[in-house]
């Protein structure tokens, strides 16, 4: 019995068991239905989202067969041509697009494409690629691989932004052409007006040179000072024109900035001293001179403050200070301020002066010509060249304009201190302008001389006679009362034997034959460059030199060039006629031609030693003229001949597409004597004496 009880019980148990595990099987089949649905509802829910999505989507498995893809990816075209089916593979897929002439290959099959790019997209994790359709749509295509070897590909219709792009390149296209043209258009109108005002501007110049009554100078003048205004006016416009465009690039290139700004004084001085105005240069004495920039454009920015001054400026002076800050071995902040003591501007009216065709309403400005542009295009310029334009003004005390841009210094230049003679400690400084005498103080301080400062002569000689040490005397030409001739002359009496200069600021007017020779032993322009007072200090006292001719400096009077065979290549036979004109007193062996066959032909026949080439002329202009020349010269082993460039264009950029053809520098129409006399004078001396005849 008790066996039995025991038995039951055990029974009782295992079946309590099997229960159990029957009950825990069932709830663990039960919860993976729960997974396996939940899986299953996933599963459709991305299988809906998938065919449910506008773009095409598709799965490949790895032997490339489709297994999945929505509606989008198998029915691209409403075409019943075109079939697509889960089991395809990726070859039969293509070759059914390209038997409806969906795709195009470019030539190829669609088996030799797929067999030239399966390779690429096979080996990446990522590959995407931009296709368009036969009927005018793009698609960016997309295939990424998963984890065990699939691909998913998507298909995505970029059509309307493929044809923005394209609108956007195209109005890009139509904004380059219209901004060629437009460049294209001004270079031409500069070239127009320029032509016919070289002729205007350049006889002007010629008749003011010859024997005319006081009428006959008044009105040739009058032609002559409208012409250049214009020729300004014209110019401001044309510069806006291009900057408002955003046309205007800058071309740094290495250039001397004291050479650089003494050009724009003395291309001024005749100005200021037609006003009687002091032009005046104070450049830092241990600042370098050479840098890298755009000359040209620094330069036009100078001009026209300069200008601005003189033209506003009734008595007085103007000064242009030059001072630089180094930043690091190279780099320098450059100050240039122009300063003067004409009639100021009032504060309240000082925010408009860099405004466009605006200028300030003053009745002194109402006198002058001007568009108003200058210095809104000054303005616009420095800052092109990342530096800031500045005023410091007051009415009736004169103004300062400045602008501040950093240069680069040019590579290897070492400031060296200037050496005085041995004979020279002390100098008697005499200028009725303290602005004059400071600058010279400076420059005579760089090389250790005591300097004694005198407004007039009067007091000069004064402390001569009194004892005052004096080993060299350094006078203004024109002063109140009496002038430093009267000085040189005075002191000479009283026994003084030393070295006397003697500054001017107007040597047009001032020759050596009508100067005291026994009194004054140098002649100097001012303002010049610091080493030119240097040297003819040291040139004084060499003893090597024997002359007793008085010595002069930054004058303005060309070498010998008779008989100089020089060639003028130029189709307008008004310029030709100004050209002969205004060359005609250093009788030059001057021939001329029309175009630029003519040039190389007259070239080789000839054998001109400088040559002035036009850059617009018929058939052969100017540039090709140029490069075939070099290359007979290059042919025959002949040293280059000089070339200067003729241009009524004038543009941004010019002055580097002539160097880079071939040419020397260049001149901009209308001409004028001064600079082509300059030219002439700066490329002779490279000749030699056998090279002159």
């Amino acid at each position: 019995m008790t066996n039995i009880a025991f038995l039951e019980q055990q029974l009782k148990q295992e079946r309590a068991a099997r229960m159990s595990a029957e009950n825990a099987l069932a709830e663990y089949r039960r919860q993976v239905e729960i997974k396996n649905a939940e899986k299953r509802q996933l599963t459709d829910r991305i299988l809906s989202a998938m065919m449910a999505a506008p773009d095409a989507m598709a799965l490949f498995d790895k032997d490339d067969i489709l297994v999945a893809a929505n509606k989008a990816y198998l029915d691209p075209i409403d075409d019943q041509r075109l079939v697509l089916e889960i089991g395809m593979s990726r070859l039969q897929i293509l070759e059914k697009v390209a038997a409806v002439g969906l795709l195009d290959f470019n030539g190829k099959s669609a088996k030799e494409w797929f067999a030239q790019t399966a390779p690429q997209w096979r080996s990446a994790e990522f590959g995407e690629s931009t296709l368009q359709t036969t009927d005018g749509k793009w698609y960016r295509v997309t295939n990424r691989k998963t984890k065990y070897g699939d691909s998913v590909t998507y298909r995505v219709d970029i059509t309307s932004e493929k044809l923005r792009s394209i609108e956007l390149q195209k109005a890009r296209e139509n904004a380059d052409h219209a901004s060629r043209v437009k460049s294209a258009f001004l270079a031409n109108m500069s070239h127009e007006i320029r032509t016919p005002m070289n002729g205007v501007i350049g006889m002007a110049e010629l008749l003011v040179e010859t024997k005319l009554d006081d009428e006959q100078l008044l009105f040739a003048n009058t032609i002559k000072n409208s012409g250049e205004a214009l020729l300004t006016i014209i110019n401001d416009i044309l510069d806006y024109s291009k900057i408002e465009a955003g046309q205007m690039e800058l071309f740094p290139e290495p250039f001397n900035l004291e050479e650089m700004v003494l050009d724009c004084v003395r291309l001024l001085q005749s100005k200021a001293s037609d006003k009687n105005l002091d032009l005046l240069l104070d450049y830092d004495m241990f600042l370098p001179t050479g840098f890298v920039g755009d000359v040209g454009r620094i330069r036009q920015v100078l001009l026209n403050l300069i200008s601005n001054a003189i033209k506003f400026t009734q008595f007085g002076y103007v000064l242009i200070r030059v001072v630089g800050v180094t930043q690091n071995d190279t780099d320098y902040k450059i100050h240039i301020a122009v300063e003067d003591t004409g009639i100021g501007i009032p504060e309240e009216k000082q925010e408009h002066v860099f405004s466009e065709f605006k200028q300030v309403d003053h009745i002194e400005n109402r006198k002058l010509e001007g568009t108003g542009l200058g210095l809104a295009i000054s303005k616009k310029l420095v800052e092109k060249m990342g530096g800031v334009m500045w005023l410091d003004s007051e009415a009736g005390k004169g103004s300062v304009f400045g602008f501040k841009i950093d240069l680069v210094s040019q590579e290897n230049e070492i400031y060296r201190q200037p050496t005085a003679p041995t004979e020279i400690q002390d100098v008697m400084i005499v200028d009725d302008l303290e602005q004059n005498r400071t600058i010279l103080k400076k420059q005579l301080g760089a090389m250790n001389l005591h300097s004694h400062e005198f407004s007039n002569v009067d007091q000069a000689v004064d402390a001569f006679k009194a004892g005052m040490p004096c080993d060299m005397v350094i006078t203004d030409h024109q002063m109140p009362e009496k002038t430093g001739e009267h000085l040189a002359i005075q002191l000479r009496d009283l026994g003084f034997s030393g070295p006397i200069f003697m500054l001017s600021s107007d040597l047009r007017n001032l020759k050596p034959s009508q100067v005291n020779t026994e009194c004054i032993t140098a002649i100097l322009q001012r303002p010049s460059l610091r080493n030119e007072l240097y040297k003819s200090l040291n040139c004084v006292f060499d003893t090597s030199v024997k002359t007793k001719q008085t010595l002069v400096v930054g004058s303005s009077s060309i070498q010998n060039l008779e008989n100089l065979p020089v060639l003028l290549a130029e189709d307008n036979k008004t310029n030709q006629l100004v050209f002969r004109q205004m060359t005609k007193a250093l009788k030059l062996n001057l021939t001329t031609c029309r175009d630029g066959f003519d040039a190389i032909e007259q070239f080789q026949i000839t054998k001109p030693r400088i040559i002035f080439m036009d850059i617009s002329m018929p058939e052969c202009d100017g540039v090709e003229a140029t490069q075939e020349i070099r290359r007979i010269e290059k042919r025959n082993k002949m040293p280059p001949t000089p070339i200067i460039a003729l241009t009524a264009h004038a543009m941004a950029g010019d002055r580097d597409r002539f160097i880079a053809a071939g040419m020397d520098d260049y001149l901009a129409k209308p001409l004028k004597k001064k600079m082509v006399f300059e030219l002439l004078e700066r490329f002779a001396p490279m000749l030699t004496p056998e090279q002159k005849l």
